[in-house]
């Protein structure tokens, strides 16, 4: 519980630091220098994000542990024929680039800290996701004492996890309008943003889309849904697993196709 009022608290100062370097610079926190709220924010960011990594790997040890968890490798045996799953992949992939890419300007020591522990974080909350997605409801480890704490810790984690989510697609979309909107609209080429600068935009795109697909999942697990959520929530978690991967892409093929799925 601790670590989930660190995080909170955390997360409300990245707020304050986020809003006053958008409203009194119109940078990033990356990019932001006159900030004097309360000192070192790079460092108050940086242990909020091993928090939230700390936090996600927590809860994939413990989900191990649970009796009624299938196992890795069936996920990542069921994983590999999903689309959905390495679509996440490639989000991934992109999105650490775009840290990558934050940290490639103006290298300072705190501000790569900060992007790596980024990477880091969001890397550990998609592993954690891609677990929980298959873990029914009573993950709490308790099915007799629904109300018990360990359950209300599971859903405040659920809740924090959204919360932070959901927070930073608006701060990030709120930025992505912004260098939008600053694009000089004209012909001249001498004029034209940096290639760097479209892709850094394009990529921040794609990092607030991660991080509202994430918030998503959790706010939808909030609510005790026993289904394949990732796969659409279609399905039960345990005929998901249950169905062989080469049926359901079979099914996607004729749907895509436009013919009637054959019923199982």
């Amino acid at each position: 519980m601790l670590i989930l009022l660190l995080r909170v608290a955390g997360l409300c100062m990245f707020i304050i630091w986020a809003s006053d370097c958008f409203i009194r610079e119109f940078q990033t926190t990356a990019l932001c220098e006159g900030f004097s709220l309360f000192p070192v924010p790079k460092v108050f960011a940086s242990i909020r994000l091993f928090l939230c990594a700390l936090t996600s790997s927590l809860l994939i040890w413990h989900i191990k542990c649970l009796n009624h968890f299938p196992g890795f490798r069936r996920i990542l045996k069921h994983l590999v024929w999903k689309k959905y799953f390495w679509t996440l992949v490639v989000i991934l992939v992109l999105v650490c680039g775009y840290d990558i890419l934050i940290i490639s300007q103006k290298q300072e020591t705190l501000k790569t800290l900060l992007y790596v522990f980024y990477i880091f974080e969001k890397s550990l909350e998609v592993a954690l996701v891609l677990c929980l997605n298959f873990v029914p409801s009573n993950a709490s480890g308790l099915p007799q004492k629904k109300f018990g704490l360990r359950f209300w810790l599971y859903m405040a984690a659920l809740i924090v996890y959204a919360l932070e989510g959901y927070t930073m697609f608006i701060l990030g979309s709120t930025i992505a309008v912004q260098n939008v909107l600053s694009v000089p609209h004209t012909a001249n080429i001498e004029d034209s943003p940096d290639i760097t600068v479209v892709a850094g935009l394009m990529l921040l795109i794609i990092n607030n889309g991660l991080r509202y697909y994430l918030a998503d999942f959790f706010s939808s697990k909030c609510f005790g849904l026993d289904v394949d959520i990732l796969g659409g929530g279609t399905k039960s978690i345990s005929e998901s697993l249950a169905q062989p991967a080469t049926v359901d892409q079979a099914r996607e093929s004729k749907e895509a196709s436009g013919q009637m799925p054959t019923p199982l």
